[in-house]
């Protein structure tokens, strides 16, 4: 009895959309990237199977035009998983989308990708980066490869940036 009283006060004063977005998987099968909290999710069935932390365009979130320096907001499908020499692996994010292009929005080669790859004597700094031109990274070698390889057996993949 005392836990519906609580229940109904909570839901009364705190209404379910203050909650929606502390979801950690909205996005119920794929990526999930939570801007405010730099957290990429890799989530099956509604459940974090995965959490990476990571860097965002230097400029901010709310990509419009190619060169602004932001990550983009939105739900995104993902090309297959390309080998890079400057990042290891690049997941190409399908920015922008059918209706941004419509609306004038312009950009090309975001994505989600590793550290910058750097020479055997220097790899110790291979770690995530304070920002990005506008991508998404995640802080190790063996992230971006965890992220490809899930990417690659789950064809289809979809990624939700909020």
């Amino acid at each position: 009895m005392k836990i519906k009283a609580v229940y109904l006060i909570i839901s009364i004063f705190f209404p379910v959309a203050l909650f929606a977005s502390t979801t950690p998987c909205p996005l119920s099968n794929g990526i999930n990237v939570h801007t405010k909290k730099r957290i990429l999710n890799i989530c099956k069935h509604g459940t974090v199977i995965k959490t990476f932390k990571v860097a965002l365009g230097y400029k901010g979130v709310g990509k419009k035009h190619a060169g602004d320096n932001k990550t983009p907001i939105g739900l995104y499908g993902l090309a297959h998983p390309r080998k890079s020499n400057q990042f290891k692996v690049f997941i190409p994010i399908l920015y922008p989308t059918t209706k941004q292009l419509a609306a004038g929005y312009t950009g090309r080669d975001v994505g989600i990708h590793g550290p910058t790859q750097s020479s055997s004597m220097f790899r110790w700094l291979n770690n995530l980066p304070s920002s990005t031109r506008g991508c998404i990274a995640v802080g190790n070698n063996n992230h971006i490869e965890y992220v490809a390889n899930w990417v690659k057996a789950n064809p289809g993949t979809k990624v939700l940036i909020i």
